[in-house]
């Protein structure tokens, strides 16, 4: 079961974070060996020898000064001069320089930070790491496994198929209230959690997510802006699970977030049988806070069981429509 939440903070966060970037983020980000020519112009003190590295991208492509004066609409006597050290670029030069030599962004934010700039985070993420509810959807729609969507609140914001079925839930109703199709909250509801084997250990990882955010010391008393629907609704549950939840939630470590995590689901089917899924979280839509959550089944068992879940449903679906079409009018 997956609950999520992307990337440390959202964009605000990511921005400030890589704005601020200080003298040691910048001098791990310089010591990382992101290639032989940068490997090889670091220093003993683990500094980036930025304008080494940019001559040396040049001429591994055997561009002259000349072509990137003409690429980049610098001149030539300014890059004889940020090569040499006679003078140094603006961020808007750097960019340009970076751009007229083509050089990836793995190894150009190395050379970025050597020089004193923040790295060129907020551009990649707002290139790679997007999508609008349409896309995301047809994504889900076309796993043959239970995926879904979160957000930062842990709500369901969308399912496929498989995942209505394994949870026996519609999600095409509206909700009857604030907070009902988060994850947190449901995670009191007895119905659903009995159905997770390993409660404990799903729960654990999922307040870690929430305790691991950075902008927010969580605190179910206190809780999150975002996650005061969910507690809302979590404290209306079965008593002995808030009890239990509660306790996970003084026990859980706060857990990094990272680009994508793996864990375990052992769902316990109501038709018999228990199914193992390995959990796979990631980041659909970082700007917007919103996770990919994908259990897919660990074995050859849980295959079969997930197939006898959609068949039974696909049947029970079938009796239904019968039903209603042979019933008066």
């Amino acid at each position: 079961m997956s609950t999520v939440m992307t990337l440390g903070g959202g964009v605000d966060y990511v921005y400030s974070r890589t704005a601020a970037l200080t003298v040691a983020t910048r001098k791990r980000l310089q010591s990382v060996a992101l290639s032989p020519i940068l490997d090889s112009m670091t220093s003993d003190e683990g500094l980036l020898d930025w304008r080494a590295a940019l001559r040396a991208q040049r001429e591994r492509r055997k561009l002259s000064r000349d072509e990137v004066a003409r690429r980049s609409g610098l001149s030539l006597g300014a890059i004889k001069a940020y090569e040499s050290g006679a003078r140094h670029p603006s961020l808007a030069s750097m960019n340009a320089l970076i751009d007229a030599i083509g050089i990836a962004r793995e190894e150009a934010n190395p050379i970025r930070a050597a020089a004193g700039f923040a790295v060129d985070l907020e551009s990649l993420l707002r290139e790679r790491y997007i999508f609008d509810q349409a896309n995301l959807r047809e994504e889900i729609d076309a796993y043959p496994w239970p995926a879904f969507i979160t957000n930062m609140a842990f709500d369901i914001v969308a399912a496929n198929l498989a995942f209505e079925r394994l949870w026996r839930v519609d999600l095409s109703q509206p909700a009857t209230k604030v907070g009902e199709r988060s994850f947190l909250a449901r995670a009191s509801e007895a119905n659903l959690a009995s159905r997770i084997v390993n409660y404990d250990e799903v729960l654990t990882f999922m307040i870690g997510l929430a305790k691991g955010d950075p902008r927010f010391a969580q605190n179910p008393e206190r809780p999150a802006p975002w996650l005061r629907d969910a507690f809302a609704t979590l404290f209306e549950g079965d008593p002995a699970y808030i009890t239990r939840l509660m306790g996970l939630w003084e026990s859980a470590p706060a857990l990094p977030h990272r680009m994508r995590h793996l864990y375990s689901v052992v769902w316990n089917y109501v038709g018999g049988g228990v199914i193992t899924f390995v959990g796979d979280l990631s980041i659909a839509d970082i700007w917007n806070e919103l996770s990919w959550n994908q259990w897919v089944p660990a074995d050859v068992e849980s295959w079969r069981l997930m197939k006898e879940v959609h068949d039974a449903e696909s049947q029970a679906s079938t009796s239904n429509a019968r039903l209603r079409g042979s019933s008066p009018t």
